[in-house]
């Protein structure tokens, strides 16, 4: 799918997603649908849908987040790179968006809280 609102395909377009889990863990649990999210930090594919993610950390921050709710769980927030080519639905430059793409790398990975 060619976005021609973005012109730039050498441009570096950033999304950010909440999981559940413990970084000693070679995988997490998306909060968004409960796939395994692998924490290595290479080029992943992500057949179907695709990956989820949110255009700014602020967004998926608020919008996701669990802190402080009854059960919640230990929280990571994971921050990917991608290219305009691996979109699949969405616009990354959107602000306080998601987009769908099929292929990200994994760049930082940061406690959002813990116990």
């Amino acid at each position: 799918m060619r976005l021609t609102k973005y012109i730039n395909e050498n441009k570096k377009y950033f999304g950010y997603k909440i999981v559940h889990g413990l970084m000693k863990d070679m995988y997490v649990k998306s909060i968004y649908d409960g796939s395994l999210i692998s924490l290595k930090k290479t080029y992943q594919n992500f057949p179907g849908a695709g990956l989820f993610l949110g255009t700014t950390k602020n967004f998926c921050l608020d919008y996701y987040s669990c802190k402080g709710e009854e059960g919640a769980k230990p929280e990571i927030l994971l921050t990917y790179e991608f290219n305009i080519n691996d979109v699949l639905k969405g616009y990354p430059e959107e602000k306080d968006g998601e987009v769908q793409v099929s292929k990200a790398k994994l760049i930082k990975k940061e406690i959002v809280w813990d116990y």
